[in-house]
């Protein structure tokens, strides 16, 4: 339960319903202590499924990818220096958090830290799944200094602009190391979200290039990645394979195709 109210603030525009009445924050989940009447001397007690541990480092990283998107609302295409400075805290506040996240994963469903090191080649399915949500909370939050650089203009300060500048370019990294990484038609239970992230993630590279190709001041200390339009490509041919399974998801394909031209 707490990880559909999690995924009910995520969508705000699914029709109402009683979970969008509930009231936030939520208790995390607990593990289950055996069922009731039953003698416990009478088995020995399973140790806990790993997947428990799963579900709860999930709605966690919900609770703080929830966070970022609120902190992310702020922003606007005339943000000046204070604002940003504003937004800068709060991203560094969620950055600590995503790490003490990472700290308290279970040995069982630790991974190669994106994006130097890439993912073990037998890698089991739970920790494949946490690895990518990690990357997709750490790319989010990346992408809040992106839109600084590409927005801020002359209004930010050159000490601004370089410390941005260095997380919007780890962000991108981020961006198509998910991308090359990715088993391209693995199904899972966040198939269709997974479409949504790599369609947001496709969008990041093609606005830093258009950026740094129309000379945006407050963005020139950017890096694009080199293999930008052949990481946007792979989502574009991926969106189309997966069109057939979700609402939405051919129109994304368009759009990729249209500021591919």
């Amino acid at each position: 339960m707490d990880y559909l109210r999690e995924l009910r603030h995520e969508l705000p525009d699914l029709p109402p319903c009683t979970l969008q009445e509930s009231q936030f924050p939520f208790p995390l989940p607990t593990f289950p202590t055996g069922l009731e009447g039953t003698d416990q001397g009478a088995k020995p007690i399973e140790p806990t499924p790993l997947s428990h541990y799963f579900f709860l480092a999930e709605v966690s990283l919900r609770r703080l990818l929830n966070r970022a998107r609120h902190t992310a609302s702020q922003l606007s295409p005339g943000i000046d220096s204070v604002t940003a400075t504003h937004i800068s805290e709060s991203i560094h506040h969620l950055e600590d958090q995503l790490q003490q996240w990472l700290e308290c994963l279970p040995p069982a469903l630790q991974f190669n830290l994106p994006p130097d090191l890439l993912p073990s080649p037998h890698e089991p399915e739970l920790v494949k799944l946490m690895r990518e949500r990690y990357v997709e909370a750490r790319e989010f939050l990346y992408r809040v200094f992106l839109y600084i650089c590409l927005h801020g203009g002359d209004r930010l300060t050159h000490a601004q602009v370089i410390a941005y500048s260095a997380k919007a370019t780890a962000g991108l990294r981020l961006s198509v190391y998910r991308i090359q990484t990715e088993k391209p038609f693995f199904r899972h239970m966040g198939s269709w979200i997974a479409c949504r992230v790599r369609f947001n993630q496709a969008l990041c590279l093609v606005a830093a290039a258009r950026g740094k190709e129309l000379g945006m001041e407050s963005a020139r200390y950017v890096l694009v990645p080199p293999a930008w339009r052949e990481c946007v490509g792979a989502v574009r041919d991926r969106l189309e394979i997966w069109s057939d399974e979700g609402a939405g998801i051919p129109e994304l394909t368009t759009l990729l195709n249209w500021l591919l031209e």
